[in-house]
């Protein structure tokens, strides 16, 4: 352990004169490959920088901005940032004991999150693992692990789905969070249970049924969702209890998107060839919008909602743009569709697609209208990108 902890303050030191926000010609991180797969810098000047790092499989790298987390098959977070030049290096490098399950970073990238066996692990940039939290529910007859972590920034916390506990913990990352009551006997929502300090323990929800996955969360609300047999479970991080229960089991609440305001949220929910536009307040359907084929995914991009569609017959999806005129297909750039992720709070977006003949993959930004605006060459196919902070 010694000669890791030197490690990652030796990384830290020689990566810290650059390390505190990404440069502004970085525009995006994109990953892809087989099982280990290869992880991407994409500048604005067209030029592609791969790093010389490896994402385990199935974690996405999340990038911050005090550059890119990335867990490592060899059980490592990584975290890269530019230097003086603007080369990308590990800035710091710290390992767990076990394979990571997920993982997740703060938007600010002062902390990275992850699950191991039975474990959470809370790291802090610079200092590497401030907190090891034990998977077991609060009685301690019950042990699981941790099956999906989100970050939500404006709460500055994260939460942990445990469905072998039938638990969600919320685990505050600042210093000054309020007390957590969560007593054996007493009513927690009373505050008569002995308080524990709210920074870096969970603040627990305990959950009637497990909900196995959390498959989408947003900052701007105080609500997640996650599926259940059945359907979708819609979970309140200030009552610490479901909400409201979906009862549509082909739903994929990972691919919703929230549109509107505060008071007037809407949740575009893909469930099967149509999507469903609930009311976020009461949990109604407003509207109902066949596509089709099946919905793979949505984007928010500027006003409007993109799908992601698989075609009807064999072959690649086809994007559409929701529109006052209701769906309509666009098209307007080189190759197949197979991604797409939206800028946050913009108005443009990143295509992964695939040369119509031989092996050309590539990422291509374009605007709302769906017209290309540039188009990035890369050595395999992507599997998934995020915008650079």
């Amino acid at each position: 352990m010694k000669r890791r902890s030197l490690l990652a303050l030796l990384l830290a030191a020689g990566g810290a004169r650059g390390a505190q926000a990404a440069p502004s010609s970085a525009l995006a991180v994109a990953w892809g490959g087989p099982a280990a797969p290869a992880v991407f810098v994409l500048g604005a000047d067209g030029h592609v920088e791969k790093l010389d790092t490896t994402a385990a499989a199935g974690l996405a790298p999340m990038p911050t901005r005090r550059g890119i987390w990335i867990a490592t098959p060899t059980h490592a977070l990584e975290r890269w940032a530019p230097d003086d030049s603007g080369h990308w290096q590990a800035a710091e490098r710290h390992w767990l004991d076990e394979p990571l399950l997920a993982c997740t970073a703060t938007e600010d990238g002062l902390h990275a999150v992850a699950a191991h066996g039975s474990s959470l692990s809370v790291v802090q940039s610079g200092r590497g693992v401030v907190r090891v939290l034990d998977g077991r529910s609060l009685d301690g007859r019950r042990q699981g692990v941790a099956t999906a972590l989100f970050a939500l920034p404006q709460r500055r916390s994260v939460v942990a789905a445990w469905p072998a506990m039938s638990e969600w913990w919320e685990i505050s990352l600042d210093p000054q969070a309020a007390p957590i009551h969560d007593g054996l006997v007493h009513d927690y929502r009373m505050g008569e249970a002995i308080a524990r300090p709210g920074y870096l323990n969970p603040r627990r929800t305990p959950l009637e049924a497990p909900v196995p996955a959390m498959d989408w969360a947003d900052g701007r609300v105080p609500w997640l969702a996650g599926t259940q047999p059945g359907g979708v479970a819609i979970v309140h991080l200030d009552v610490r209890r479901v909400i409201a229960r979906l009862p549509f089991p082909d739903a994929q609440p990972a691919q919703a998107v929230l549109m509107g305001t505060a008071g007037a949220w809407r949740w575009w929910l893909p469930a099967g060839e149509r999507v469903l536009v609930f009311d976020a307040a009461r949990w109604v359907v407003l509207d109902e919008l066949p596509l089709p084929g099946r919905v793979r995914g949505l984007q928010a991009v500027g006003e409007v909602v993109w799908a992601l569609v698989e075609a009807a017959m064999p072959g690649a999806p086809t994007l559409y743009r929701h529109g006052t005129d209701g769906w309509r297909a666009l098209a307007g750039w080189k190759g197949e569709v197979h991604g797409v992720w939206a800028e946050p709070g913009g108005s443009r977006a990143w295509l992964a697609t695939k040369a119509t003949q031989g092996d050309g993959a590539a990422l291509q930004l374009v605007d709302a209208q769906g017209q290309a605006l540039r188009h990035w060459p890369l050595p395999t196919a992507v599997q998934g990108a995020a915008w650079l902070r």
